[in-house]
């Protein structure tokens, strides 16, 4: 790897970066840290060059009391110096935390990306046109991501380190060093504010900024992290082949079938080691499944029982068993019976009707929940059929969005049935919850001059 490429200024690095676009309408996460403050600043700099739309969104996480409210009149201060339009979101952690039984950092880090995505849709409702959300991601995060995930065990999606873009959001300054933010703001004379957890050893992020990585620096290679931040990037390439390749040649070797999924052990032991592993992905969520809480470890002791004539049952995680059943690897949950129905991707694609048709405006709309109209011109031209994902969640009306999980539990979807609701979606945004809700983003409108109908005649749901 060659020598990190110095930048002149932080304007020049969000140029390059190809995630900002003239015109671009634009929500900046600002927690008035160091990072943020010089996305700030730099991206008002570049509003005029660039014709941008600027506002900033700062969330209060509800944990560090009067420190906290000091964050946010520094960073709604500074916006009204920029004349950048303002908005605090108040959030709480500590209540969701002790109801999810998770750590701080992932349940602060959901609802901060929640609320930026509400406020997102709220202001380009307003505005009448996309908004992207800009957060201040450094090279230094994208270092520490690839080398947390590494240390933690992860294959090559999760060592794939932090994306310039994901969705609406983009990160315009992963090429920028923390030293060079630093200097940034010291040619601006621009003050900032610190996050007093940030200097404690408590988080292991914290103890990989603070002690990890220096001594990295310091002591093997001062290009550590550039290379670390680099690395993420050839992880996330090859990541990407290796989906579409096993993709590819999951058609011949696995089958779903009742309560389950299975592939041909000959078929599979002839793939090199790397993509038996992500074939063995393909039969996890062909089986139902999801890859949550499903390690490297998991998918070796797969590969293991693969190669054997006969095995032992394997019990993994999410309630899957596997054995090896003749010539063919067998992955299923024991209540998962031969009497009970598993997805079908094909089977929902017959059982689904569409309709398309000129719409009269003041028209009543049918309600039903296996029948729904949607706009036309803002449908995608296809859409994916599949079954839920840690993640998933449905854009509301108003502005927002709502966990699939949470909507499940709040309309008593039975567990059994959970793991093949049927799911319409397009770029990882779901359309269609099939029998409990359809996306907002969608919705006919007094703009809509064409309707999508849809009629899903399967099991209920």
């Amino acid at each position: 790897m060659g020598r990190k490429h110095v930048w002149d200024s932080p304007e020049a690095a969000v140029r390059q970066s190809g995630v900002i676009e003239e015109g671009d309408a634009l929500l900046l996460a600002v927690s008035g840290g160091a990072d943020s403050t010089a996305l700030l600043c730099c991206l008002a700099a570049l509003r005029e060059a660039l014709n941008l739309k600027l506002a900033v969104l700062h969330v209060n996480h509800g944990l560090r009391g009067g420190a906290a409210a000091r964050d946010a009149a520094f960073v709604e201060a500074l916006c009204a110096e920029k004349e950048i339009p303002f908005f605090l979101a108040e959030v709480d952690v500590r209540s969701a935390v002790a109801t999810a039984h998770r750590s701080i950092e992932d349940i602060g880090r959901e609802l901060r990306y929640a609320a930026l995505e509400e406020t997102a849709e709220r202001w380009g409702k307003d505005l009448g046109r996309p908004v992207k959300i800009a957060t201040a991601h450094t090279e230094e995060d994208a270092a520490e991501t690839v080398l947390l995930q590494l240390a933690r065990g992860s294959g090559l999606k999760g060592a794939a380190g932090i994306p310039a873009r994901r969705g609406r959001i983009v990160r315009p300054l992963l090429a920028v060093s923390r030293r060079e933010i630093e200097a940034y703001l010291a040619r601006l004379h621009q003050s900032h504010v610190e996050d007093e957890s940030n200097a404690t050893a408590l988080f292991a992020r914290n103890r990989l900024r603070r002690e990890i990585l220096p001594r990295l620096c310091a002591e093997i290679n001062p290009e550590a992290v550039s290379h670390l931040a680099r690395a993420g990037q050839y992880f996330r390439e090859a990541d990407a082949y290796f989906e579409a390749l096993s993709r590819e040649k999951a058609d011949r070797l696995i089958h779903r079938e009742k309560g389950g999924a299975s592939c041909d052990c000959a078929l599979l032991n002839r793939e090199p080691s790397i993509v038996r592993s992500y074939l063995l992905w393909q039969l996890l969520e062909a089986a139902g499944g999801s890859r949550q809480n499903f390690t490297a470890r998991h998918t070796e002791a797969l590969q293991a029982l693969a190669g054997k004539a006969r095995g032992k049952r394997l019990s993994l995680p999410q309630g899957f068993f596997a054995e090896r059943r003749g010539e063919r690897l067998v992955l299923f949950r024991p209540e998962e019976t031969a009497e009970e129905p598993v997805f079908s991707e094909a089977a929902v694609r017959k059982q689904l009707h569409a309709r398309i048709f000129p719409y009269v405006q003041g028209e009543p709309i049918p309600g039903g929940r296996f029948l729904q109209w949607f706009d036309r011109d803002k449908m995608p031209a296809d859409y994916e059929i599949r079954t839920r994902r840690p993640g998933d969640k449905l854009a509301l009306r108003g502005g927002g969005h709502k966990s699939l999980r949470a909507l499940m539990t709040e309309k008593n979807v039975p567990v059994e049935l959970r793991e093949r609701l049927p799911l319409l979606t397009a770029d990882g945004e779901i359309i269609w919850a099939i029998g409990l809700r359809r996306s907002a983003l969608y919705q006919v409108d007094e703009t809509t001059t064409t309707i999508l109908e849809l009629r899903y005649e399967g099991e209920e749901t």
